[in-house]
């Protein structure tokens, strides 16, 4: 008699518990089980995504153009010394030279930041404190002197079209052609602090 007493009141107590799909038993015992490790670094998280703002493709198509400021510079640089005489004239020689230093160098150091910031993404280093800063400052570095050698070409620029109407407009416009990189530059500090929050959990 007691064991059937304990046999119906087994069976109430099945009929009062939920139903349960073999699919959600499974998702909760791998949720128990298994879990994933809240990586704070973005393990070239440039491919699979993951905290990383500054993502790879990110950084190859920046490097690409700041490798064509680079060469671009170079030419410029070129130019001007075999036109030294032709440009000394007109003392523009210096400007000329030295904006090209200013452009080039500009580009170089932000492809070298951009090369570290891939190394170290495959290294798992890429969003140590130490790191950012050093990227920072060179994304800084560079943005001067990109927006340097855009105030060079306007002093250049100064001698000759002072006679045309508006010829700030056309001033600016130079400007801005030469000193653009800095905005994709600062942009590239601005992500690169993004990541270290993230990584620190300050985001």
């Amino acid at each position: 008699m007691e064991h059937a007493v304990l046999f119906e009141y087994s069976k109430s107590l099945e009929l009062r518990l939920p139903l349960v799909s073999a699919a959600a038993y499974q998702k909760a015992e791998n949720q128990s089980f298994h879990f994933k490790p809240s990586s704070k670094f973005s393990t070239m998280a440039k491919l699979a995504g993951g905290n990383s703002n500054l993502r790879f493709m990110t950084c190859i198509i920046v490097a690409l153009q700041m490798f064509f400021y680079m060469s671009g510079g170079y030419a410029l640089y070129k130019f001007a010394e075999d036109n030294k005489a032709i440009f000394e004239l007109g003392d523009h020689y210096d400007d000329e030279t030295n904006s090209a230093l200013l452009i080039g160098t500009s580009a170089l150091i932000m492809l070298i930041a951009l090369a570290g910031e891939i190394l170290f993404g495959c290294c798992n280093l890429d969003n140590t404190s130490g790191w950012t800063v050093m990227f920072v400052l060179a994304c800084v570095a560079s943005a001067s002197l990109a927006m340097a050698a855009g105030g060079l070409q306007v002093s250049i620029l100064e001698d000759t079209y002072d006679i045309f109407d508006s010829a700030e407009s056309y001033y600016y416009f130079v400007f801005v052609l030469w000193s653009c990189p800095c905005v994709i530059q600062l942009g590239c500090a601005v992500l690169k602090i993004r990541d270290l929050m993230l990584a620190q959990g300050t985001a």
